[in-house]
């Protein structure tokens, strides 16, 4: 069983229905303690990928994913324009997609919006490339909020500057690519 599958995963009914009134600091307070809890479960399945048979490694991360997805769209923007740090474990990263794109084999690609459809090999997209950066990008936030369930207003502010300059086109590709997985009934 996965770690979001019916048995284990309870949905926060409070944190799907709170449209009437998101600028209320409790609800933010839950969007930020739900989004740091999904990002350390998000970091857990990468951490433990090679226990996972890919069917279940990606429905678990198709649900955290989309749950970070809903968290990040009701959150403020960032008020500063603060500039995004590039990464310093390009090394790392590297290592991460080699060891991701391995274990999805021909699940790992895509077509991106201008790749010329000529050959498989064209296709630009890596579900690989997309998880290994968020990897980075929650982990950098985590351990910036100690590992515990308190987020810190930095690491939260860290993770809306990278959402809207960089990170966040990864969710929304990696989401569109699980979905055509599933649409396709390739998971």
């Amino acid at each position: 069983m996965g770690l979001y599958s019916n048995q284990y995963f309870e949905t926060n009914k409070d944190l799907l229905s709170f449209s009437e009134d998101l600028n209320h600091p409790s609800i933010i307070d839950k969007l930020h303690l739900q989004l740091i809890k999904d990002a350390k479960d998000f970091c857990l399945i990468i951490d433990n990928v090679q226990y996972y048979e890919n069917r279940e490694w990606l429905s678990d991360m198709s649900r955290i994913l989309s749950r970070i997805q809903m968290a990040m769209a009701h959150l403020d923007s960032p008020q500063q324009k603060a500039g995004y740090e590039i990464p310093k474990e390009l090394d790392e990263r590297f290592e991460l997609y080699c060891t991701l794109k391995e274990k999805l084999g021909d699940l790992d690609g895509y077509w991106m919006e201008f790749d010329q459809r000529s050959e498989i090999d064209d296709q630009s997209g890596s579900l690989a490339g997309d998880f290994s950066d968020l990897y980075y990008e929650f982990k950098r936030g985590l351990q910036e909020s100690s590992a515990q369930l308190q987020p810190k207003p930095s690491a939260v502010m860290d993770w809306k500057i990278g959402y809207l300059r960089s990170w966040g086109q990864h969710l929304l590709d990696a989401q569109k690519h699980l979905y055509t997985l599933k649409a396709t009934e390739r998971l």
